[in-house]
């Protein structure tokens, strides 16, 4: 939290993390589609990395 505070450029920061989080969006959507069922609370954080990493 204090790392956002100490922040000079708080629209840009805001804007990186509403793109970040269109993008999780996008991602689990399409997990969520491809594999229907799967995704749940406890694996969601994995699914995100996996998917990313696949991605770069």
């Amino acid at each position: 939290m204090e790392a956002v505070y100490q922040n000079s450029d708080l629209t840009g920061l805001y804007e990186k993390i509403r793109e970040d989080e269109k993008q999780n969006k996008d991602i689990l959507l399409e997990f969520q589609d491809d594999y229907p069922d799967v995704l749940n609370g406890d694996n969601l954080a994995d699914i995100l990395k996996a998917a990313k990493a696949k991605k770069k």
